[in-house]
């Protein structure tokens, strides 16, 4: 294969290869092999079942590469390590982004070093899938703030050494972070070590998604960091603990957030009255010069005890476009039906998963908004042939309608849909 490269070295700019279906075959090609082989290559993706040492090869021959800006390595778990992809960095001085799946503890201290990486800005450890593009582009067009991190991603964060290691890389790259993404395992010692990082404070974060398999961990830092940020629109929150310290927060920025995402939450029912007080500042703002961005978007789902008070709140915020509803017990029919009446014309996108209470009169309520373009409807098994038809009836916008797993409906209902609407999915 190194022969065959060699005939297109010239020209070759991006490289894909996944070995992950060859259990049984040695490494036939490596990353040394292609680091010195194509040396016009500016993004690179390498999977492999085998270990780190066996897919980077031999880098004695390999010079510095001048053109690689992006490299993205799967391996065996935990066989990458710091003395293992120093000669790697060592020889790509030019990367603005390095996703590693299969990493140790100590390579998140030597990937974040200005020694061999002075120019990266996206760095995902132990990340299992790709970034989004348009962040990639974003960060590679942009320059950043000043020299450090501007997205950082991470996932099963476990082990004392692992939490303490992400914590220092927020830290080190306070001034330039963007976008963080963490992924959080249960440790009972991270308590103590969480209240050394109080004071971090990610004054340019625009982008946070905390994912946690237990509360009370890191979060208490994370939403300490975020409460003297000027720039952020997403903030993401699976299984939080009390919602007083979020909501107080977010009430205290000087903008609201354009997006909020709260999934797996446990809060008892009065709890959610920190939200109904946070929609409620979000309500009453008007635009002005000094607020250049608006509350748009916000999502829910697991949330047993989220209160109709909370949707009321809600439905009073003239500048939301997007709204997921998903497995939320604790709503009423009733109050659910005076949501959906309330909701200002402005919304655009509705999508509504495992709702047992909605019925025919919902979704035909749905109907009369009059800027509502999707609708995603998933597990709502009281919706019949008749809601569906009234809706699409109904709806002078609506041109897209994703329709999935609602068992009191039948193909006929679909087969109405699709003359009417632009857009019809069923899985």
């Amino acid at each position: 294969m190194a022969l065959a490269l060699s005939n297109i070295n010239n020209t070759l700019t991006r490289i894909r290869l996944d070995f992950t279906t060859c259990q049984q075959i040695p490494v036939i090609v490596t990353i040394g092999d292609l680091l010195y082989v194509c040396t016009n290559v500016t993004d690179l993706q390498y999977k492999s079942l085998s270990s780190f040492d066996d897919a980077i090869g031999d880098l004695s021959y390999t010079e510095q590469h001048q053109a690689l800006l992006d490299i993205q390595i799967t391996v065996r778990p935990r066989s990458v390590s710091a003395s293992a992809i120093t000669p790697l960095l060592q020889r790509c001085k030019k990367l603005h982004r390095i996703i590693l799946d299969g990493c140790a503890p100590d390579v998140l201290d030597v990937v974040d070093n200005s020694t061999y990486c002075s120019n990266l800005q996206i760095f995902g450890y132990n990340c299992k899938h790709s970034l989004p593009a348009a962040l990639v582009k974003s960060s590679k067009a942009a320059q950043p703030i000043a020299s450090g991190l501007r997205a950082f991603y991470t996932e099963n964060v476990n082990e004392k050494e692992e939490g303490e290691n992400v914590l220092r890389v927020l830290r080190r790259n306070a001034a330039t972070l963007e976008t963080v993404h963490v992924k959080e395992l249960r440790n009972d010692s991270w308590n103590a070590l969480a209240q050394t990082y109080l004071n971090l404070n990610l004054e340019n974060l625009e982008r946070l998604v905390y994912e946690s398999a237990d509360r009370d961990t890191l979060q208490p830092v994370l939403i300490q960091a975020i409460s003297a940020s000027t720039k952020l629109s997403h903030l993401a929150v699976q299984s939080p603990g009390s919602l007083l310290p979020l909501a107080q927060t977010l009430s205290a920025l000087q903008q609201p957030v354009e997006v909020l995402k709260l999934s797996d939450c446990y809060a008892p029912p009065a709890d959610y009255m920190n939200l109904v007080n946070l929609f409620n500042v979000y309500a009453a703002l008007s635009p002005s010069p000094a607020t250049t961005r608006a509350f748009r978007e916000v999502s829910f789902l697991d949330c047993e005890s989220l209160t109709d008070a909370t949707l009321t709140a809600l439905a009073k915020i003239d500048s939301l476009k997007n709204i997921t509803l998903g497995y939320l017990d604790g709503l009423s029919t009733h109050g659910i039906l005076a949501f959906f009446m309330s909701l200002r014309d402005g919304v655009e996108s509705i999508k509504l998963i495992g709702m047992g209470a909605i019925t025919d009169e919902h979704i035909i309520a749905l109907g009369s908004l009059k800027g509502l373009k999707r609708i995603h409807m998933e597990e709502l098994h009281e919706v019949t042939d008749q809601g569906l038809n009234d809706m699409v009836d109904k709806a002078p916008v609506l041109c897209n309608l994703t329709f999935i797993d609602c068992s009191s409906t039948s193909q006929a209902a679909i087969i109405y849909a699709k003359r009417r609407i632009r857009i019809v999915q069923t899985e």
